[in-house]
């Protein structure tokens, strides 16, 4: 039987960062702790302060093929429909 390896306990400070900077929001809490976990960083500093910040950063990450989608997509708004997006993407709709 393997045994876990128990996480490592976070410090009584970067919970309340957390917590404080995510305000309320489950998604904005969530993102803030993959951060800390996937980048191993100090979260009492240089963690981003609002949703958009985290959403940037995680845009940021993706290779280009996936980013240039979104990037349309912000252009064309909220209310973009596919065959637009594969228009001016020029990229097929499977990609899409």
């Amino acid at each position: 039987m393997e045994t876990a390896v128990p996480p490592a306990p976070v410090p009584e400070a970067a919970v309340r960062t957390i917590l404080a900077r995510a305000g309320g929001n489950p998604f904005f809490l969530e993102e803030l702790a993959r951060m800390v976990e996937q980048r191993n960083i100090d979260p009492t500093e240089g963690l981003p302060t609002t949703i958009e910040s985290v959403l940037t950063a995680r845009i940021d990450r993706l290779p280009p093929e996936a980013k240039r989608p979104l990037q349309v997509a912000a252009v064309i708004g909220k209310d973009s429909v596919v065959p637009l997006l594969q228009a001016i993407a020029e990229l097929p709709e499977a990609v899409l």
